[in-house]
């Protein structure tokens, strides 16, 4: 593995080689979005899984109530603050991920502010948790 700086084995820093997808005129990525409770969370993974860099809606300077960080307006502010990393690992498009459950609004407000920093979709995907005994039918109508 190539290293960078002195000699010394305490200075030295590992160069982090990421696994990239191809796409005409740059590379591709993974952008996970996770919606807690409180926050939102996007998570920007290499091909193997391998972490680029990790943002929620507390580092986007978005607000300090819990309504405020789970705002559409919150979203804008992440892939604001992820479009240097974009540009500097030249990722011109990306494949997403969602881990919750969210509304179609949502979605569109995710893939309109890659839109506007000129990053393209490549897929939308859903992995939703379920349960190991599968989902619970709902209450019978009564009669």
């Amino acid at each position: 593995m190539p290293y960078i700086g002195n000699k010394n084995k305490k200075d030295r820093k590992k160069i982090v080689k990421f696994k990239w997808g191809k796409y005409s005129g740059g590379r591709t990525a993974c952008l996970i979005y996770y919606r807690g409770f409180t926050n939102i969370t996007m998570t920007l993974i290499d091909m193997n899984s391998k972490v680029i860099t990790h943002k929620t809606s507390g580092q986007s300077e978005v607000g300090h109530s819990a309504r405020a960080k789970k705002s559409p307006q919150a979203i804008e502010k992440i892939i604001f603050k992820l479009n240097s990393t974009l540009k500097k690992y030249n990722l011109v498009a990306l494949h997403i991920i969602i881990k919750r459950r969210v509304s179609w609004f949502l979605t569109q407000c995710i893939l309109k502010a890659l839109e506007t920093n000129e990053i393209k979709c490549l897929s939308l995907r859903r992995k939703i948790r379920l349960p190991h005994n599968g989902v619970r039918k709902g209450k019978k109508p009564s009669k």
